[in-house]
């Protein structure tokens, strides 16, 4: 491969990176705690699920053009992650994770609605724009930051919920970011995957011996995104070979097929491919921007963020049918959402939701994000985790 070297790939960078997740309004207040429970209907007007609509192929323009925006959060290396302005992480959790709450940690958002059982990992960015990786108990609320060193991106759970994988620049100077895994508790880091270029998106598969990952070297030279997958002997496989950006892998629950955002036919469509990269195929696409694919527990949809063309980058959610019929259904309206995730049980989705706290009408610099939930039986929004900073990239396990 010919790999980018760091400094030439962070200036490449610049164009990209910087909005996945920017904005915050400097509070540094102590969490709130959320009890608000599920209304029969989302904000904003949001309507009640509707039924799969097909659209006559994935490349017919038939998506209603009713979302606002699409968050890219950390998406292949374009930028490095230093944009300055967002909220401050306030100081109040121990840097290493406890077993009990102390009187020396946070107050925390304790009471979550009753029916949300697991864990939460995700990332939370201050005002310097640093991201750390942190975990949520849905039961007790305990809130435990899990890194402090390095910039910290996209955690997800193993199967079994003992592990994390992450993206992280930890040890690497700060100009590459590689796959690290550490316990649940913030132990035992280890750097998995470092290919010399800019590894991120990990996504382990249903078997948990296997790691589908994103790594960034030069096509004709472009900085350009590919998919790539470890095996069970610890090797390494790739799996796209598209003059495009691929990211966003996401695995069946058979673990037989990945979905993953691709660009191949301009803009960012969501795809699925067979868990070799063969049999690449659309699952959704529009004119504007599917991104952020994440399957469900039980295979039958894909949660996706959908962008309009030109566009502020949050959007809206909607899930795919996965047997390339391009079946649709919105789930958002007007929610400036991102990263949507499935809860194990797959009755719900939590995802990124920007305040417009400037009144813009777009999610910028000056917002920041909370976690949210959404329940697939009727759409009812609800907040799940608020607090100063601006959180991104969840995910939930049991």
């Amino acid at each position: 491969m010919a790999w980018i070297a760091g400094g030439i790939l962070i200036v490449a960078i610049l164009a990209v990176l910087i909005p996945r997740i920017t904005g915050g309004r400097g509070n540094t207040g102590p969490i709130a705690r959320v009890s608000a429970t599920p209304t029969g209907k989302g904000e904003a007007g949001m309507p009640p699920p509707a039924t799969f609509t097909v659209r006559p192929s994935p490349t017919t323009p038939t998506i209603p053009p009713t979302a606002t925006a699409t968050q890219p959060p950390p998406s292949r290396p374009t930028a490095t992650p230093t944009a300055t302005g967002l909220p401050t992480v306030t100081p109040t959790v121990t840097d290493r994770p406890t077993a009990t709450p102390s009187s020396t940690q946070p107050p925390t958002a304790t009471s979550t609605p009753p029916q949300h059982t697991g864990r939460l990992v995700y990332t939370r960015y201050g005002k310097d724009s640093r991201g750390d990786i942190y975990t949520y108990n849905l039961q007790n609320g305990q809130l435990v930051r899990l890194t402090k060193e390095g910039e910290n991106h996209i955690p997800r759970w193993s199967p079994d919920g003992a592990q994390i994988a992450f993206t992280s620049n930890t040890g690497s100077g700060g100009e590459l970011f590689d796959i690290w895994t550490m316990a649940a508790t913030g132990d035992n880091r280890v750097r998995r995957i470092a290919t010399g270029a800019w590894d991120e998106y990990p996504a382990w598969a249903p078997d948990g011996k296997r790691l589908a990952f994103v790594s960034t070297e030069l096509t004709d030279g472009v900085a350009n995104a590919e998919i790539f997958a470890t095996d069970a002997r610890g090797g390494t496989n790739r799996l796209t070979r598209n003059k495009s950006r691929d990211e966003w892998p996401a695995w069946s629950a058979d673990g037989k097929s990945i979905a993953f955002s691709s660009g191949q036919k301009g803009t960012m469509d969501i795809w699925i491919m067979n868990d070799d990269g063969t049999n690449q195929r659309t699952a959704a696409a529009s004119p504007g921007d599917e991104n952020q694919p994440a399957w469900a527990p039980d295979g039958s949809a894909i949660a996706f963020v959908l962008r309009k063309a030109t566009e502020d980058p949050y959007g809206d959610i909607w899930l795919a049918a996965p047997d390339g019929s391009g079946r649709v259904r919105q789930l958002t309206k007007g929610q400036f959402a991102a990263t949507p995730a499935w809860s194990p049980d797959g009755r719900w989705l939590v995802f990124s939701r920007w305040q417009d706290s400037n009144k813009s009408g777009l999610a910028d610099r000056g917002d920041e994000s909370d976690l949210w939930v959404l329940r697939l039986s009727d759409s009812a929004l609800s907040p799940l985790l608020v607090a100063p900073g601006s959180d991104g990239s969840p995910h939930w396990t049991r």
